[in-house]
């Protein structure tokens, strides 16, 4: 283990210009003996006592100590899932930072969101003796803050991912998950305009040259000038909720993370601060539109779909040429795009649809122009796609001798196999009894951590 010593920054008449610029890192972080990583944004500029802060208001689980008292480890090259069990096994080899350290000179580039590279190292603490213990707790266990902090961490083993950064092959697994598939079409817009002001011709936003989010003001303005809401819808800049469309729920792999540029809800919604129940459109807004653009669109609505209490739809858009809706129906999420013209038309089109009540307008009354009206909420999508569909495989009955009628075990091959030790390896070695409480427990566990089991069960409970 190597320990940096903290040097003397520079001054900015000695330091070339392009190394002062400051920049915003994401790095992945994990607690030593957990197994969950997490992401923790910081500034390049700032120092390894400002990372230490930004960990503990990210990490609740950490609150019974103070930023002092965690030591930060850094993984020169960073460490993927599978190699971190040996890169963390021992300090040695990892580089201790000061906490006067810049995080700049230690991350020059950008860091892979795929590798661990700081290893957070709690104190120890000293074990209790049994006369600590509560006693309405009952358990045999020591109460050592660390101990209960670990076992925190580890009852999530996923990574929060921002919408914008999902890869692809996360994607599609997303997708999977929930039994969706993806599905484009076209229609025309004309008939659905409500309004003559859809009509006249729009001029497209010129955008600035300062990133998105500074240019706020400028495309509401844009919006509020070529989009009529009804009187009581209004457009709400969900950019400052950076978590409004965050979840834990949306997939067993990550934590989705992130919001919308900007939302359309009833002014009772944004009254009574409930943005995202109140969502019932939301746009994405970009300079120009790439592949991993339309991913994370994607997702939002998945994400936006579990939150609203109306079935919205997501735009994704750059004000300009381009303009991509989506919205979800049984076992799809449905895609359109079209030009400035018709993407403004259908866009006010939508806005004032009888929103409040689309979840009881029939699928027949989805005609071959307003596709649209068949969308529906992610737990109806699955509860529709899966009337037909057995979740679990069928139990079979086989009669015995006697005439008595056994039921077979389950077949469990389909639960995912644990990646440390997976107790089906030792079938051979246990009873009856042991491997059926097993049975048990890793079905229960296999519902708890699904997605589209717990939407349903919330359906359930609704």
């Amino acid at each position: 283990m190597t320990k940096t010593s903290f040097q003397p920054a520079p001054t900015s008449a000695s330091m070339p210009e392009n190394t002062m610029a400051s920049k915003m890192l994401s790095l992945n972080c994990i607690v030593r003996g957990a197994s969950r990583s997490f992401l923790v944004d910081v500034e390049s500029s700032q120092t390894v006592s400002r990372l230490k802060n930004k960990i503990m208001e990210k990490e609740k689980t950490l609150n019974n100590f103070g930023p002092s008292e965690l030591a930060l480890f850094l993984i020169k090259h960073g460490a993927t899932k599978v190699e971190l069990p040996a890169a963390t096994a021992s300090l040695e080899g990892l580089v201790e930072l000061d906490e006067l350290d810049n995080l700049q000179t230690h991350f020059p580039g950008v860091p892979d969101l795929q590798r661990v590279y700081i290893v957070v190292e709690l104190p120890p603490q000293p074990s209790t003796s049994s006369s600590d213990m509560s006693p309405a707790a009952g358990s045999k266990r020591s109460f050592s803050p660390s101990t209960f902090q670990l076992e925190d961490i580890q009852r999530e083993s996923k990574h929060d991912i921002p919408f914008s950064r999902i890869t692809k092959a996360m994607f599609d697994q997303i997708l999977a998950e929930h039994g969706l598939s993806t599905r484009v079409v076209s229609f025309s817009v004309e008939s659905v305009a409500h309004s003559a002001s859809t009509q006249k011709q729009i001029q497209p936003f010129i955008w600035g040259s300062a990133k998105e989010n500074a240019q706020a003001k400028d495309y509401l303005e844009w919006l509020e000038t070529n989009i009529s809401l009804p009187t009581n819808t209004i457009f709400y800049d969900a950019s400052k909720r950076i978590n409004l469309l965050s979840t834990r729920v949306a997939s067993t792999i990550c934590n989705l993370r992130g919001t919308v540029d900007l939302a359309i809800m009833g002014k009772e919604y944004d009254m009574a601060w409930s943005h995202s129940a109140g969502l019932q459109v939301g746009i994405e807004l970009k300079r120009s539109i790439n592949e991993e653009n339309l991913m994370q669109a994607t997702l939002q609505l998945l994400s936006a779909s579990m939150s609203s209490s109306f079935n919205p739809v997501i735009i994704l858009t750059d004000l300009r040429s381009s303009w991509h809706f989506f919205w979800l129906e049984p076992g799809a999420i449905v895609s359109c795009t079209f030009g400035l013209q018709d993407g403004a038309a259908l866009l006010q089109a939508i806005a004032h649809e009888p929103i409040s009540d689309i979840s009881d307008i029939p699928a027949a009354e989805a005609t071959e122009n307003t596709p649209y009206r068949r969308r529906c909420l992610l737990r109806d999508s699955i509860r529709m796609t899966r009337k037909e569909t057995a979740i679990w495989p069928e139990e079979s009955v086989s009669s015995s001798q006697g005439g008595n009628f056994q039921r077979e075990a389950t077949d469990i091959d389909f639960l995912p196999r644990s990646d440390v030790a997976d107790m089906r390896d030792v079938f051979d070695v246990m009873t009856e009894d042991e491997k059926q409480e097993w049975r048990l427990k890793a079905i229960l566990e296999y519902m708890k951590n699904t997605p589209s089991l717990q939407s349903l069960v919330m359906d359930c409970m609704d």
